[in-house]
């Protein structure tokens, strides 16, 4: 519940605030969010990650993890101010570094009280980390619209950033019964720095091949621009932000204590694959299929330039999504230094790709980008997953019957579409969708291999499933 709390939030969020600020402002502050978020992978240095995924943690480890994070807010926050001058320098505007000054106080907030959220995840408190998260975005949203309305332009989303982080973080804190002593001398953070130093490596890269193309376009074609190719990549990043990550926490968390079990890891994660496919990729069909309608609701008419580019991106981002997971098992299974290669992979081949599709405009550039994260899926997958026994065979299984789904739901969407091609856009959509989930129905009914893994995923929706349970019921039928 408090997952669908979180995504209706950000829905909302999106279409509102899509018809209060216009392609430009949103493009300014992509530009001023490209800054923030590189500087932002250094927060906690990969800390966060490696206390979820380390067994124990001494009283002296913990109280060296607040610190530490808490140090790296602050030296954040003035890197921000530091560099805000040559992002105006760089992206050609006086615009960026006015965004970037005020955003740069969220940093110590995160510092402050990153540490704390980590915690509740390490101790599988779950119902509160969520709780406190599903808060801090409607309070966040409601300040963000609220500053929009009152023509804050992009400044509405600085709004949101700084008040959905201040709440989240003291909601952590009042959560946890521990607090940090003074001094951190001899905290025994060694172990840590090192799961911690190959994932913010990894996701340092991870985000230089998945934001390069934004900066770049910022650079070379102004603010409308990148506003518009932002947003589309903003949109498809719904189902990996608010599903798919999630999820993989959670499935980390699990991971990290079943990793001397090599039958129930491989189990857990087989059915996990799946479970997180079947819900990431219906977002990303409607897109594909149906652009125009889609940018049309959510949106609004001022957008409609973006559609093409959300049709093109999508195909990529839906194929990308279902490798992800793969980089949860490496990091339970303490290889977290193969996340880096698999980064490196992708970034080289965006950076490639956006150089050749650069004299083709923004859609040549989707196209590029696109088609380079296709071709990685096989790359990708053999270099996080080799050398784990089974691990690649069981992976490319998991994937299939969504795969197989999603295929159908394409046909079944785009005869839908045509049929309704003169109704109102709000018809389009709708039919189309009611029309995939009639297809997906009659299938549920005829596909016992279907049925089961729909069966599966609604019991890992609602928190009753059982990886076990999947494995002998399919060795029943």
């Amino acid at each position: 519940m408090t997952q669908i709390v979180r995504v209706v939030c950000k829905l909302v969020s999106v279409v509102v605030m899509a018809r209060l600020v216009a392609p430009e402002g949103y493009g300014d502050f992509a530009m001023a969010a490209a800054v923030f978020w590189v500087l932002a992978l250094f927060r906690d240095a990969g800390l966060g990650t490696a206390t979820i995924q380390a067994k124990t943690l001494s009283p002296q480890q913990m109280n060296g993890l607040f610190w530490v994070q808490l140090g790296m807010g602050g030296l954040l926050m003035a890197a921000t101010w530091g560099l805000a001058p040559l992002a105006d320098i760089w992206f050609k505007t006086d615009s960026v570094s006015a965004l970037l000054q005020p955003m740069s106080f969220a940093f110590l907030i995160i510092g402050a009280g990153g540490f704390a959220r980590a915690q509740l995840y390490r101790e599988m408190r779950l119902a509160e980390a969520n709780r406190l998260e599903s808060l801090s975005a409607v309070i966040g949203t409601g300040a963000m619209v609220g500053a929009g309305w009152a023509g804050a332009n992009a400044y509405a989303f600085v709004v949101f950033l700084l008040v959905s982080e201040l709440v989240a973080n003291a909601l952590a804190w009042r959560e946890i019964s521990w607090r940090p002593s003074v001094g951190w001398k001899n905290s025994g953070l060694k172990s840590l720095w090192r799961v911690g130093g190959h994932v913010t490596l990894n996701h340092l890269v991870t985000y230089l091949s998945t934001q390069l193309d934004a900066i770049l376009i910022g650079r070379w074609f102004g603010a409308t621009a990148v506003g518009l190719y932002s947003r589309s990549t903003q949109l498809l990043t719904l189902p990996r932000q608010y599903i798919a990550s999630p999820l993989s926490q959670i499935m980390l968390t699990t991971l990290a204590r079943l990793k001397d079990n090599a039958d129930a890891l491989s189990q857990h994660t087989s059915r996990a694959v799946t479970n997180i496919s079947h819900l990431v990729l219906p977002f990303y069909l409607v897109c594909i299929v149906l652009p125009v309608p889609t940018v049309k609701i959510l949106l609004g008419a001022d957008w409609l330039a973006a559609a093409p580019l959300l049709q093109i991106l999508a195909i990529g981002r839906a194929m990308n999504t279902l490798t992800s997971m793969a980089e949860t098992v490496n990091i339970a299974l303490d290889r977290s230094h193969r996340l880096v290669g698999a980064a490196l992979m992708s970034l080289v081949a965006t950076t490639v790709a956006i150089i050749i599709g650069q004299r083709f405009g923004l859609s040549g550039i989707a196209w590029a980008v696109s088609l380079a994260q296709i071709m990685m899926i096989g790359p990708r997958l053999w270099w996080l997953l080799r050398d784990i026994p089974g691990s690649l065979r069981q992976y490319l299984r998991a994937i299939r019957g969504p795969l197989a789904l999603s295929a159908i739901t394409v046909v079944s969407l785009s005869a839908s579409a045509r049929l309704l091609e003169n109704a109102p856009v709000g018809f389009i959509l709708g039919g189309a969708i009611l029309a995939a989930i009639g297809t997906g129905g009659i299938i549920y009914l005829v596909s016992r291999f279907i049925r089961r893994e729909i069966m599966d995923t609604m019991k890992f929706v609602t928190g009753k499933w059982d990886p076990g349970s999947s494995k002998r019921e399919g060795a029943s039928s």
